[in-house]
């Protein structure tokens, strides 16, 4: 619960400031991106913000979460738990609310440690709450909304419609030239609804499904069909059966009980065993 009595809006650009402090005192390397951090112009009047996103070089998370921890942060998701791509941890403060901590961008092909280290390069500062928070140049922060948008049903159509209006023509074909660069070009063509170029990619129904707001079967089937190995599929698979702890203890607002988990268990393996069958049928009748 919020414990300042200040608008959400305000909470969260203070911190980004404090999480901008953390990182300096804890030398860690870190870009915000997202939110409040973009330039102006970059999203649609009006976008608002409901959390603090940054994306911190790999080998500097477990310095930046200990900072985290120490200052008032608690864990709500972890990396794995967080969502499918595993590329987020989340935070939660009571004053300054929650932070996901990225250590990777999805859709990203190239090593995460090399797509930031390109980022980092060419980063500059913006003032948020009047602090000189460190972010990636505003070719990369288009880059950045465009990859987001590739996985976001609800807002990623408004978001690039807006940036192929506002954006000149040479600063479009340069975001397209990046995404290419990066190996995110299936992620920017989901976010621009040009997934047929990449119709025989493996990970084509995955993107589909993540920007067209697919049920939890049809996502599922297209993570069996994206995972490169068998021992991959049975892991997707397995995790459709298991239940996510940090998500059930978000649920229940307290800590699980082994009868939560049988009972979690239970609904995932009625309701979750079917899909399975579809997903295998699908996958090797290819």
């Amino acid at each position: 619960m919020d414990q300042t009595g200040l608008p959400q809006d305000m909470r969260i650009r203070l911190g980004h400031a404090l999480v901008e402090h953390i990182a300096r005192v804890c030398e860690v390397r870190l870009l915000h991106i997202k939110g409040y951090s973009v330039d102006e112009g970059l999203y649609p009047a009006g976008r608002r913000s409901s959390d603090i996103d940054v994306l911190v070089h790999p080998s500097d998370v477990a310095t930046l979460l200990v900072g985290l921890h120490s200052r008032g942060w608690n864990g709500v998701t972890g990396f794995k738990s967080g969502s499918l791509f595993q590329h987020a941890a989340t935070l939660w403060h009571d004053s300054w609310g929650y932070v996901d901590v990225h250590r990777e961008f999805p859709g990203v092909g190239v090593a995460p440690s090399e797509f930031f280290d390109e980022l980092w390069r060419s980063r500059t500062t913006r003032p948020v709450a009047q602090m000189d928070c460190t972010v990636p140049a505003p070719h990369h922060q288009t880059l950045l909304i465009v990859l987001h948008a590739g996985r976001d049903p609800h807002r990623g159509a408004s978001d690039v419609s807006h940036l192929r209006e506002a954006l000149p023509a040479e600063a479009w074909r340069r975001l397209q030239s990046d995404a290419d660069r990066f190996g995110a070009g299936i992620a920017a063509a989901a976010a621009t609804a040009s997934l047929a170029e990449y119709e025989e990619h493996p990970e084509h129904d995955l993107w589909a499904a993540v920007s067209g707001g697919s049920t939890r079967m049809e996502l599922l089937q297209a993570r069996v069909r994206a995972a490169a190995s068998v021992p991959g599929k049975i892991r997707v698979l397995t995790s459709a059966l298991l239940p996510n702890r940090d998500h059930l203890r978000m649920a229940l607002q307290r800590e699980p009980r082994f009868a939560d988990y049988m009972s979690e268990m239970s609904g995932r393996v009625e309701d979750v065993g079917s899909g399975i069958v579809t997903a295998l049928r699908k996958q090797f009748r290819r």
